[in-house]
């Protein structure tokens, strides 16, 4: 009869064995995840639900670590927890979280019964920390390639994070294609060269740059060489035009000087052609008077 009590006391949870110790399976303790991962820097939260049989009074609740050490007597978390608990719920906040801060951690209740020492939840929730890494499918590119960065995290952060990135410490808000944890440079010119980072918005964390190394294509390689060129024959062109309009200038005047001096001396030449009929007149003249003298 008692066993058959005894037996009924554990499955219902409403009653305990006669050495006072309360069933473990009259309580249990679950996290809303056993899996986190936070940036180094930020805030995280870990969240527990607890059960235990009707009618007790939880008289003691505590977060610790695997090691069963109660965080708020670890120096390292000086004024950087937070607690808050309900009858049936504990959260545990971490700010200013840092890499040493990662690792599992359990909820435990104690109720005021018996020599009940109280139920830890096991496994407990593993938190996971993070910094930010750029990779680079290159590093040393040429114009016209195209190049992937990657924005790397240790473990997979929570809540969908939307990831930013910087370009000589300012925004990248150029053509190039972001998606997810991703930033596709598409087609690069020497514009694109410079230092990349990452961030993710809503956190102050910024990743270490990484250098992109952007060279000029072949054509592009002798573009100073031809600015130049054209910049002296642009220069000519400026200061040769006026001289040569100047010489042309100059030619026609001469080539209009020349024909009027060839028109004059066409002239006179026609009036000492006219002349010359008159001379040749007096002649006869002579001969007549000649002949008039021997009649």
């Amino acid at each position: 009869m008692w066993f058959k009590y005894l037996h009924k006391a554990v499955l219902d949870c409403n009653g305990f064995p006669v050495s006072g110790v309360l069933s473990d399976r009259c309580r249990g303790v679950s996290y809303s995840e056993t899996r986190i991962c936070a940036l180094i820097g930020s805030s995280v939260e870990l969240s527990s639900s607890y059960t235990y049989p009707r009618g007790l009074t939880v008289t003691r609740t505590f977060w610790h670590d695997k090691e069963k050490k109660n965080l708020s007597n670890m120096k390292k978390f000086t004024d950087r927890l937070e607690y808050k608990s309900t009858t049936d719920h504990s959260s545990l906040s971490i700010r200013d979280v840092r890499e040493s801060d990662a690792g599992e951690y359990q909820f435990r209740f104690i109720t005021g019964t018996g020599t009940d020492t109280g139920l830890s939840g096991k496994p407990g929730a593993i938190l996971g920390v993070t910094g930010l890494q750029v990779k680079t499918s290159a590093h040393n590119v040429t114009e016209g390639q195209d190049v992937t960065l990657t924005c790397s995290t240790s473990c997979s952060l929570s809540n969908n994070p939307t990831f930013v990135w910087y370009k000589n410490g300012k925004p990248v808000t150029n053509r190039h294609v972001r998606k997810n944890n991703k930033l596709y440079l598409i087609s690069l010119n020497t514009e694109d060269h410079g230092d990349y980072s990452c961030g993710v918005k809503g956190h102050n964390l910024i990743s270490s740059a990484v250098t992109l190394y952007v060279k000029a294509g072949v054509l592009a390689d002798y573009g100073s060489e031809i600015h130049t060129v054209l910049h002296v024959v642009r220069a000519g062109i400026i200061i040769l035009l006026p001289i040569s309009l100047l010489c042309a200038l100059l030619w026609i005047r001469k080539r209009r000087r020349s024909n009027l001096s060839e028109r004059t001396e066409s002239a006179d030449g026609e009036d000492n052609a006219t002349s010359t009929p008159v001379c040749s007149n007096n002649s006869p003249q002579a001969v007549d008077t000649d002949y008039e003298n021997d009649a």
